[in-house]
Parts: structure tokens; C-alpha cells; sequence
């Protein structure tokens, strides 16, 4: 699982042990100055943002932007200050905040007590491949079998054998892959595709149904993860046996 992050800010900053920080994580890295950083935070989604605070209107608009956007208002903000802004930086909605002197250990450190909520934001987007059946009411049309081709906290991509609208309601039934939970949500159609492929977007999800989707996504990140670090660790076995 990788995971993104976006430097703003930090053109003046020696940022080399952040970056080697992040590098050792496995992490994917992108720097934007303070100009162009809201067409990357429009354009792109990232779980981490790294800001360089320096008092100005500028700096505190990039996180003003994060948070009322839809892409990204669940990004984990790290917040650098310089020493002139550090009285008025707790005004910044940062959720960490990396103190001076800056060492690949003490991010290192910090990104680690931020993992669980990098993956939370991860998992808000994050759609899981799965082989499973949805049962749909299309008006008069009851049950109707449909492929679940993916599944996400907000929705699904589905294979269906009746013909779908832009805007249709429908009330899709489904177990959740190797689950014994069987879920009920009403979905609107969002997108169709002419070989019989739509998405579905859901609506008034009622509170535990969210919380079983977004347990049961995050269940999948963390095993992501555990199967990279296994492949990684038995490939690096394999390479000093030979």
C-alpha cells in the first residue's frame, strides 16, 4: 500500500531527512510551492500533507483549502513552522505538528503514530477488487442479480444484466466478502457503460452500515500492508539464499 504525500512549501527548507523519512516508508512524494499547491490539492488525492507554516496568509489558505475540499479534507496535515510563526501556528487545523530539528527519526516517528489515521484516509477512497453478487430493486424490477466488481466505503462498480439510468435510485442487497454481514443500501447510478458496467453511489447509509463498510476496508488496507512487508521480507530471504 502506498501511500501519498505533498510537500508544500518547503523550496527554502532542507528537507533531505524528510524525504529520506518518507522514502524508507514506502511513500510517494510530490513538493508544490505555495502557488501551485491548490491545483495539486484540487487535482490529486493525498493522505499526508507536509506543510513549511510560515505565518502568511498563504500557508494557512492551503490547509483552508484541504479542509473544505472534497478530494482531501480527510488528509493528515504535518505541520513545520518557522521559529517567527510558531506563536500563531496552533491556528493551523494541523493534526501533527514535526518540531525543529527536523531528523529521519523523529518523522519517522511521528508518521508512525499517524498511521492509523493515514490509512482511515486512505480508506475513504480506496475501492477493494472483489468477486461478489448484489441483489438490486429497480422499481418494479425486484432482485435482480448483478457482479459486485468493486467495493468501497461509498459505493461499488457492479456488472448488471438490465439496462440503468444516470440518477436511478435503486436498493442494492449484498454479503460483504468473507463477512457473515449482509447489508441493505439505497444507491444512486453514476456512471454506465455500454457493456453493462455502472457505478453506484450510496446514499442515506445508515451509521452502522458505515461502520462495518469502513472497518471492513480498513481491514483489507492493513492486510495489503502485511502482505507487502511478508513479499518484501521472504524476497529479500530469497536473494541471500542464493
Amino acid at each position: 500500500m502506498q501511500l501519498r504525500c505533498l510537500l508544500v512549501g518547503l523550496e527554502q527548507f532542507n528537507d533531505r531527512p524528510l524525504r529520506n523519512a518518507l522514502g524508507s516508508m514506502g511513500m510517494q512524494i510530490e513538493a508544490a510551492p505555495y502557488s501551485s499547491a491548490g491545483d495539486r490539492i484540487l487535482r490529486g488525492r493525498y493522505e499526508a500533507v507536509v506543510l513549511f507554516y510560515d505565518g502568511t496568509d498563504a500557508a494557512a489558505g492551503v490547509v483552508q483549502r484541504l479542509r473544505s475540499g472534497v478530494c482531501n479534507r480527510d488528509s493528515v496535515v504535518f505541520l513545520l513552522s518557522s521559529p517567527e510563526a510558531q506563536h500563531t501556528a496552533f491556528r493551523v487545523r494541523a493534526n501533527f505538528f514535526i518540531s525543529p530539528p527536523i531528523t529521519q527519526e523523529s518523522v519517522i516517528t511521528t508518521f508512525k503514530a499517524a498511521y492509523g489515521l493515514l490509512v482511515r484516509s486512505r480508506s475513504r477512497w480506496h475501492r477493494e477488487t472483489v468477486n461478489g453478487t448484489a441483489y438490486l430493486n429497480l422499481g418494479l424490477v425486484k432482485n435482480v442479480q448483478s457482479g459486485i466488481l468493486n467495493l468501497s466505503q461509498g459505493g461499488m462498480s457492479i456488472r448488471c444484466p438490465q439496462p440503468l439510468r444516470v440518477q436511478q435510485l435503486v436498493l442494492a442487497r449484498f454479503g460483504l466478502p468473507g463477512t457473515d454481514e449482509l447489508l441493505c443500501v439505497s444507491a444512486q447510478v453514476v456512471w454506465i457503460r455500454p457493456d453493462g458496467t455502472a457505478g453506484l453511489r450510496f446514499a442515506d447509509i445508515t451509521e452502522p452500515t458505515a461502520k462495518v463498510l469502513r472497518q471492513w476496508i480498513e481491514e483489507k488496507l492493513q492486510l495489503a500492508r502485511v502482505y507487502a512487508d511478508f513479499r518484501e521480507r521472504t524476497g529479500t530471504m530469497a536473494g541471500l539464499g542464493r
